[in-house]
């Protein structure tokens, strides 16, 4: 039974990405709906609203997708002690500690860490599932607001455009941050003929000023807890 717990603490962190996420599990519950099921949503703590659909459904396990971070392992160890828990990999493309250079922990220089990377095989795709089902009496719950499309099915449209459209100019152009051929999408203008709009979230572009070849202004909000929280604007 596919689930997602938004935690008010993480989604007050980033405006922006709580806009994406949203999107995504649009997206994520119109695709769940076709398979015959829909996405479960709940709000609060994340182990202790899982512990209660796990309850209500009567389920034996929790699967998760395999993290590194310091909260993702609070998290699997909150859930452990009260239900089986089982990981997969699914948060990297290859898993994390597999590409290390002979003899350190780590690459300091990119070019032979993307080599190595590049280099190294992946796992293969699981199987989509002909159908899935939610158990009974568990409430759907609602999904956060969003105004926009995203997640996989846009990602994969986009992809698909750029390919077709921008892949043979890109040598050429991939510096340039404010081609239509590259990231359109970074422009702060909808450079359509019926809207001349600006979106604050996206840069502004400024060109032919002195010595600079440009110069680009962001609006991004960073949240930092030291020495207390706050919020910075980045520019």
């Amino acid at each position: 039974m596919p689930l997602f717990v938004l935690e008010e603490r993480l989604l007050a962190g980033s405006a922006r990405r709580a806009r994406l996420l949203a999107a995504a599990l649009h997206d994520l519950d119109r695709s769940l709906r076709c398979l015959g099921a829909a996405l479960v949503v709940r709000r609060g703590d994340v182990a202790a609203e899982t512990i209660r659909v796990v309850r209500e459904s009567n389920a034996q396990a929790v699967f998760v997708a395999e993290d590194v971070s310091a909260y993702a392992h609070r998290r699997e160890q909150r859930l452990s002690e009260q239900v089986e828990v089982r990981s997969f990999p699914g948060m990297t493309v290859v898993p994390p500690g597999v590409v290390t250079p002979s003899g350190r922990e780590c690459y300091r220089v990119f070019t032979p860490c993307h080599r190595a990377w590049a280099a190294t095989p992946w796992r293969a795709p699981e199987h989509r599932p002909a159908k899935l089902t939610i158990a009974d009496g568990v409430e759907v719950g609602d999904l956060p607001t969003s105004t926009s499309e995203g997640g996989e099915t846009a990602a994969r449209a986009g992809l698909e455009r750029w390919l077709a459209e921008g892949d043979s100019r890109y040598p050429g152009l991939r510096d340039d941050l404010a081609s239509r051929a590259t990231s359109r999408q970074l422009n702060g203008f909808d450079d359509s003929p019926s809207c001349r709009s600006f979106d604050p979230s996206r840069p502004l572009m400024w060109y032919r000023h002195g010595r600079w070849k440009r110069t680009v202004v962001t609006i991004d909000e960073v949240v930092h807890n030291f020495p207390a929280p706050h919020t910075e604007f980045l520019t």
